[in-house]
């Protein structure tokens, strides 16, 4: 969350967050173990450049938000924020949230049309839906609702603010599960 929140901060959207483009490293610090780095900034796209050009349907599809399925999409740092959400739902439960891709007879339309037109259920529905039996942390439906929320304008702003309700929210012991 912080490298991304650094981006973001000079401008940068990544536009390509998912799993494998995040990793843990030996840190070169005192007192720190390991460091979280993001990788593969291929794809960023810089908002001053083009604050109003439309972008390309570019990206790993499993992670991207709507706009950027859309041709007419703009994107944003709410975009990656998408992304953060479905990652940290990912971690929490190794399972992906995308119920349409456990499905045997899946296609890529049936995909599109689950991240763009169906419901989004609460995290902690689609977790058990997905044979995830341990509660979430208390909070992280309403966090990770606004993190995909399909307008982008509802997400939040980037991941610094998305970062900042987390902590709180993983501080937190888990829901009781009914």
């Amino acid at each position: 969350g912080h490298a991304v929140a650094a981006a973001h901060q000079a401008g940068i959207v990544h536009r390509d967050l998912k799993p494998e483009n995040v990793i843990l490293a030996e840190s070169q610090r005192t007192g720190a173990p390991f460091v979280v780095k993001v990788l593969d900034f291929g794809i960023a796209k810089f908002l001053q450049d083009s604050p109003t050009k439309l972008t390309q349907g570019v990206g790993t599809p499993f992670w991207m938000a709507p706009e950027q399925i859309d041709d007419h999409g703009r994107v944003s740092p709410g975009t990656d924020v998408w992304a953060l959400g479905l990652i940290a739902f990912t971690l929490l439960t190794a399972r992906c949230y995308w119920k349409s891709l456990q499905a045997p007879e899946n296609t890529i339309a049936r995909f599109y049309r689950e991240v763009s037109v169906d419901p989004i259920v609460p995290a902690s529905v689609r977790a058990r839906e997905l044979g995830y039996a341990y509660p979430l942390p208390a909070g992280f439906d309403a966090w990770f609702a606004r993190c995909v929320a399909r307008d982008p304008a509802e997400r939040f702003p980037g991941a610094g603010p998305c970062l900042a309700a987390l902590m709180p929210v993983l501080s937190q012991p888990a829901e009781t599960v009914t």
